[in-house]
């Protein structure tokens, strides 16, 4: 059994946005901890719950696999970006 070119690109598509997404949330929660939030928890329960809501919409047949994989990449790259933003203000700062 192999992948056709569009199946492979797919993947490769949720795979780098999940990785991204944990990023972000693992930085989230960092973050969030060490300002002390007591709503931390909170946020990220809600986050990650909408985070899963176009799969759920995938497997549930309401939405195709390319729009659900379309709103993980959006997702992922503005995560990314600001990831990249605020660590690089980050680093300004300390420098």
């Amino acid at each position: 059994m192999s992948l056709s070119p569009v199946s492979a690109g797919i993947f490769v598509v949720e795979r780098a946005s999940t990785f991204v997404l944990q990023l972000g949330f693992s930085a989230l929660m960092w973050q969030m901890l060490r300002e002390r939030s007591r709503h931390a928890l909170v946020v990220l329960i809600a986050a990650h719950a909408l985070v899963g809501l176009p799969a759920a919409l995938f497997q549930a047949r309401l939405v195709p696999l390319i729009a659900a994989d379309a709103v993980y990449l959006v997702l992922g790259v503005i995560v990314a970006v600001a990831l990249v933003r605020y660590y690089r203000r980050a680093a300004a700062a300390g420098a």
